[in-house]
């Protein structure tokens, strides 16, 4: 489905999209009936804002898409449900477009409401590198850029002092989440925690003192060494 620019769409009931069913509602649609999401809701143009005066309703099968392609409001996908609920569940995809790159602490409010009732059960982070924060307010659902994937020492780069941290904490048990060590979750620093180190290398912005950093594939090979030693070590210890 559709849902043309300078198009109003109004009716007695409410708009429903059945599970496995996308709707696009162009940049500047706007809805005067109750929009039911069980499907997957794009907002057209890339990005674009569409205004709905009646409640948003998104069950647990239903997907937001928000485009993030810059930091006003007319380059970041919004939907405006202001003076009525937005009720959500479901699923939360966020991917940035037009090759922008945000920074760490920008803010995007993607939905104002009169209410927001409920949250998204799942974020999908299609941005590759970032970690962004979902915050409900009362009003509006606002996305705000935390810090980088890898940064594990939040300086807003990722290099050798976050690959440090991995091997000063290598083989050893964390508690799950460890934001200095575990940047995957699992609760042990290992071979996930150094690959989203080193797949995520030299971004962001390097900080002044920090000098000749080498490729990742320069990194790999010192590593294997340096792992394979230590564990020759411990084995024959």
């Amino acid at each position: 489905y559709t849902i043309e620019a300078g198009v109003t769409f109004t009716g007695p009931g409410a708009l429903v999209i059945a599970e496995l069913a996308t709707v696009i509602l162009e940049d500047g649609a706007e809805l005067d009936a109750p929009l039911v999401m069980n499907g997957r809701m794009k907002i057209g143009a890339s990005p674009g804002s569409v205004t709905l005066n009646a409640d948003y309703g998104q069950s647990s099968t239903g997907v937001a898409e928000f485009e993030i392609g810059g930091l006003t409001g007319s380059e970041f996908d919004s939907l405006d449900v202001t003076g009525f609920n937005a009720i959500l569940d479901g699923t939360l995809e966020l991917s940035l477009i037009n090759g922008f790159v945000p920074d760490i602490g920008d803010t995007f409010t993607i939905i104002e409401a009169g209410s927001i009732v409920g949250t998204f059960d799942t974020i999908n982070d299609l941005s590759g590198g970032l970690i962004f924060d979902v915050i409900y307010n009362p009003t509006s659902v606002v996305v705000n850029v935390t810090k980088l994937l890898g940064d594990l020492n939040g300086d807003g780069f990722v290099g050798i002092d976050d690959l440090n941290i991995v091997l000063a904490n290598w083989n050893q048990n964390v508690p799950p989440g460890d934001p200095l060590a575990d940047p995957n979750g699992d609760g042990f620093v290992g071979i996930d925690d150094l690959n989203t180190v080193l797949g995520n290398w030299n971004a962001g912005t390097p900080p002044t003192s920090t000098v000749n950093i080498p490729e990742p594939g320069v990194f790999g090979v010192m590593l294997l060494g340096y792992v394979g030693i230590w564990g020759r070590r411990r084995y024959s210890a």
